[in-house]
């Protein structure tokens, strides 16, 4: 009777719980959130009207949600909302900006608004009992967020950073100071930038009574200014002061003029850019040792060509980087940068991520003569000759099971 009475008890209590986590309500519309910086949690929480599924092919709507930085502490929002099966025509697409100066949950429930906003055309076709509130900003309250006429700044945003790192064993300690400054001014007919960074390391190692000390110094201030030409092009001059004991440069600047087209309008860059861009302008260099071809100081004229594309699309984000440097001294110092990202959904739950960086490094003037240190090459505190770089990784996930995803629940 006893065991009766444990395997009757048991049957209940698991059917109990079998019904009660059958808590999606299947009747109501599903919802693919594809994000990568935003509190999906939060909108999940907020959202009850709606189903979150998993998989992009077994939901009715798909929200597209990226963002950009367009500097001033401004961060541009574009929120596309694709019904699937896809249809004939543009999907329905909101932008929206937010700003430095909210918290982040003041930017979750300014951009929880606009999800509402776009999802409410689907909400009223899936049901005709639902209770709708909508409300107006109040006079006082419109566009809160836009600049004032008397901002007392014009545009200017500065930011100021800076920390100190310090670890210490009995027979090792290793400091490192670093800091930063930056400026930024960003309107629809020009962008200025200013930057000044300093960072120092410093290691300490005792071995058998000999202690070994090992610093690097680096500090560097730059500057642009980029006019705005159009939908399609921009031009603009950098410069640069720099100084680093890693690159034996004890002074180093440049000054470059540069254009740049983009395939796509600039207001698309939240979802798609593509450009190519060309500099050109004198670099000046002063060496703390003499460097491999015994020169102490020099300057030389050079000019690079950098290629960006950049997609962020239902089916995943892309990312590609061509650069390519040469002096034009002589031509056969050069060097050409290839990076990409690439994060892509192959199937149902099937993600691949891939990333691949791969440099032909054949412009290091700088290099100091006569050999470095085994302790200079460990804590990489030199530079040293090399023809190639090179990195790649790639990863794989599959993710099965229930399609929803509604309900957060972070106990534990």
């Amino acid at each position: 009777m006893k065991k009766l009475f444990y395997l009757s008890h048991f049957l209940i209590v698991f059917s109990m719980l079998a019904f009660s986590a059958n808590g999606q309500d299947i009747s109501k519309i599903k919802v693919f959130l594809d994000c990568s910086n935003c509190n999906e949690n939060y909108y999940r929480t907020q959202l009850g009207e709606v189903s979150f599924v998993r998989d992009r092919k077994v939901a009715d709507v798909h929200i597209l949600l990226s963002s950009t930085y367009l500097g001033t502490g401004t961060q541009h929002w574009e929120l596309q909302f694709i019904e699937i099966p896809e249809k004939e025509g543009k999907p329905t697409q909101l932008t929206t900006d937010t700003f430095q100066a909210q918290t982040e949950n003041e930017v979750d429930q300014h951009i929880l608004k606009y999800i509402k906003a776009g999802l409410l055309p689907y909400l009223l076709e899936n049901s005709s009992e639902m209770e709708v509130d909508f409300s107006l900003p109040k006079a006082s309250e419109q566009n809160m967020q836009i600049v004032p006429d008397s901002d007392p700044w014009n545009f200017w945003v500065f930011e100021i950073g800076g920390d100190i790192d310090f670890s210490k064993e009995s027979n090792q300690s290793e400091y490192e100071l670093e800091g930063e400054l930056d400026l930024e001014r960003t309107t629809e007919a020009w962008r200025y930038r200013g930057e000044i960074e300093y960072l120092y390391q410093n290691n300490k190692i005792n071995r058998n009574g000999t202690e070994f000390n090992s610093s690097l110094k680096r500090v560097e201030a730059s500057g642009s200014v980029v006019k705005t030409l159009g939908e399609h092009w921009a031009a603009g001059v950098f410069g640069r002061m720099y100084s680093s004991t890693f690159t034996n440069i004890k002074q180093g600047s440049s000054l470059q003029a540069a254009m740049e087209f983009n395939f796509f309008p600039y207001k698309q860059v939240a979802t798609k850019e593509f450009t190519i861009a060309y500099f050109i302008g004198p670099r000046m260099f002063e060496y703390f040792e003499p460097s491999i071809y015994e020169e102490t100081q020099e300057n030389r004229m050079a000019h690079n060509l950098s290629i960006n594309l950049n997609l962020r699309k239902p089916w995943g984000t892309a990312e590609v980087r061509l650069k390519g440097y040469q002096f034009l001294h002589d031509l056969s110092k050069n060097r050409v940068e290839l990076s990409s990202e690439l994060s892509v959904r192959l199937v149902k739950g099937l993600f691949l991520r891939t990333s691949a960086d791969f440099s032909v490094i054949r412009d290091q003037l700088y290099l100091p003569k006569g050999d470095a240190s085994i302790e200079e090459i460990l804590l990489e505190r030199r530079a040293i000759a090399t023809d190639y770089e090179t990195s790649f990784s790639v990863g794989i996930a599959y993710v099965f099971g229930s399609i929803y995803n509604s309900i957060v629940n972070t106990r534990l």
